[in-house]
C-alpha cells in the first residue's frame, strides 16, 4: 500500500514539472496521476490564455490580418499510432497534424496559442513531442500567403504554420479529441478569421465522397482502429 501511494506521488509530482511555466496544479487526484491528464479545474496560471474562455485578438495582428488576408485554409488529421503498446488506447499515441495558410500572425506565438489552448480545452498536459515549423514539422512554402499590404502599398509574404503533436498517454477515443483540437485552433487564431474551406478534425487516411462541398464542417468520426506507422503516408505522420 506504501509503495502504491509513493508510486502516485511520485508521478504527481512529475506531472507538475510537466506543466507549463506560470501553470501550478493545485489539487492532487489519484485518477490524475494514473492517466497523466493535467485536470483544467485545478490549474491555476498568470496567463490569461490558460482561462477557460479566451480568444486570440491582438489588436495590431488581427487588424492588419482583417483588412489583408481575412482568409485560412485548415487541415487537422489524426492517427492512433499502433506501434508503440497493444494494450489498449490508452497506451498508444494519437499522432496530431494541423497545417494553416498564413495569415499575417506570428508563427510561433500562432502556434503556441494553439498548443497552450489544446491543454485548456482538452485537459492534457504539455505533449510531450510537439513541433511547429521545425523538426518533424518544418516550414511549408505551401502554406505562405502572399498579399498587398496597403499599409506599406507593398506585396508581402506571410508564414504559415505547420503543426505536429501527440497525445500520450492520455486522450478521449470518443471523438480522439477532434472537437477540443478544433476549438483550440479557433481560439488560437484571430477571432474573425474565416476558414475558407471549413474547421474541423479529421482521421489522417479518411477520404471525403465524390461531389463533397470544399466548406465542409461535418464531423467524421475516428478511425475504429490504430495504424502502424507503414500504413500511413510518410508526409501524414
Amino acid at each position: 500500500m506504501i509503495l502504491v501511494f509513493i508510486t502516485l506521488l511520485l508521478s504527481a509530482l512529475l506531472q507538475v514539472a510537466a506543466l507549463p511555466a506560470g501553470v501550478a496544479d493545485v489539487g492532487f487526484h489519484a485518477w490524475d496521476a494514473l492517466n497523466g491528464t493535467a485536470v483544467n479545474s485545478n490549474i491555476t496560471a498568470n496567463d490569461s490564455i490558460y482561462n477557460k474562455v479566451w480568444q486570440y485578438n491582438d489588436a495590431d495582428t488581427c487588424f492588419w490580418s482583417s483588412r489583408w488576408i481575412s482568409t485560412v485554409e485548415s487541415e487537422c488529421t489524426e492517427y492512433c499510432e499502433a506501434d508503440s503498446y497493444d494494450w489498449g488506447y490508452r497506451y498508444h499515441r494519437l499522432r496530431y497534424h494541423i497545417k494553416l495558410t498564413g495569415n499575417g500572425q506570428d508563427p510561433k506565438t500562432w502556434c503556441d496559442n494553439i498548443i497552450k489552448r489544446v491543454q485548456v480545452n482538452c485537459q492534457v498536459r504539455y505533449p510531450d513531442f510537439y513541433n511547429c515549423n521545425y523538426g518533424r514539422s518544418p516550414e511549408l512554402p505551401v502554406l505562405r500567403t502572399w498579399a498587398f499590404d496597403g499599409d506599406t502599398g507593398k506585396i508581402v509574404q506571410k508564414t504559415g504554420a505547420n503543426i505536429r503533436f501527440d497525445f500520450n498517454p492520455w486522450w478521449d477515443p470518443k471523438d480522439n479529441e477532434h472537437e477540443c483540437v478544433k476549438k483550440a485552433i479557433r481560439e488560437g487564431t484571430c477571432d474573425d478569421t474565416i476558414f475558407s474551406n471549413g474547421l474541423r478534425c479529421i482521421p489522417t487516411l479518411w477520404k471525403a465522397p465524390n461531389g463533397s462541398p470544399e466548406f465542409d464542417e461535418t464531423f467524421v468520426p475516428p478511425s475504429p482502429r490504430c495504424f502502424y506507422n507503414a500504413e500511413v503516408p510518410e508526409e501524414a505522420r
